[in-house]
């Protein structure tokens, strides 16, 4: 498989591969993770496997809902005027180096305080994953290549995959 590749613009279609390979590769550490660790939070004030894992779904479930210009979310969000400052940082930091800013997640991006099991999660996850890279794919058939993100304002499609991609890996690093 192909590694990750760095760069603040991928075509979409390396970045549909890097963000499918992190997908596979979270699945995989998930289901790795023993039943009696998977509810159990691995310090104080941190994320259980089960609630990273769920995090990561509802991240691409909503991701699907912002490309398709139906996501209702208006909670935790800056204010407008700050997004092209918060969308470049990103641009600059994560999108070049492939590291994720550790930051609090906006709480519409928050998993439940009671997460479902690992088979349940990883099956959502794969599935909410595989559906944002379909919907990637006809966004570039109907000509779309941006869409409004709810927290960094306007953002291309491929960009957003790849930050996708470079989440899941940060948060694969969550479940050892």
């Amino acid at each position: 498989m192909s590694q990750l590749i760095h760069m603040p613009a991928p075509d979409l279609r390396t970045a549909v591969e890097n963000n499918h390979e992190a997908v596979e590769k979270f699945i995989r550490a998930a289901r790795a993770v023993p039943a009696t660790r998977w509810q159990e939070p691995r310090a104080e004030g941190k994320w259980s496997p089960a609630q990273v894992t769920e995090h990561l779904a509802v991240a691409y479930e909503l991701s699907r809902k912002m490309v398709a210009g139906n996501a209702n979310v208006t909670e935790g969000l800056p204010p407008r005027i700050l997004q092209p400052l918060i969308r470049t940082v990103v641009r600059l930091t994560v999108l070049r180096t492939g590291k994720f800013m550790r930051a609090k997640a906006p709480a519409f991006f928050q998993p439940s305080s009671s997460p479902a099991s690992q088979e349940v999660l990883c099956k959502r996850l794969e599935a909410a994953s595989n559906g944002f890279e379909q919907d990637a794919m006809r966004a570039k058939q109907t000509g779309q290549t941006a869409f409004d993100h709810a927290f960094f304002g306007r953002f291309g499609v491929a960009e957003y995959l790849q930050l996708q991609a470079y989440h899941t890996v940060h948060h694969r690093a969550q479940l050892s």
